[in-house]
């Protein structure tokens, strides 16, 4: 789990707008049926998802040139998860924002 926090929260903090203050929201809970949901949103640069959609969690894919980075967080954020049998989501608007959703079972 700290690897993909730590991802997560970087690269909000990497992909930060210089328009207005960065905001990090994290929420998690547990429903009746013990399924948990951790959401990671922020304000910062997003990306176009219909561009991107496919390319997000694979390895080597950046969608920002201006900011250095190697492309696999993400991709590693992905297999973590998968690998508690977990699932991952993510919703981006360019200069809105991403949110990241996590399922795990």
């Amino acid at each position: 789990m700290y690897s993909i926090f730590n991802n997560l929260l970087s690269n909000a903090i990497k992909y930060r707008s210089s328009e207005r203050p960065l905001q990090i929201t994290i929420q998690a809970h547990t429903n009746a049926a013990g399924t948990k949901t951790i959401s990671f949103s922020d304000n910062g640069l997003g990306f176009d998802m219909k561009k991107a959609k496919d390319n997000v969690f694979k390895p080597y894919k950046r969608f920002h040139a201006t900011k250095e980075g190697k492309g696999i967080g993400l991709f590693l954020v992905k297999m973590h998860i998968e690998a508690m049998g977990g699932q991952i989501q993510v919703n981006s608007q360019v200069n809105s924002g991403t949110s990241f959703t996590i399922i795990l079972k």
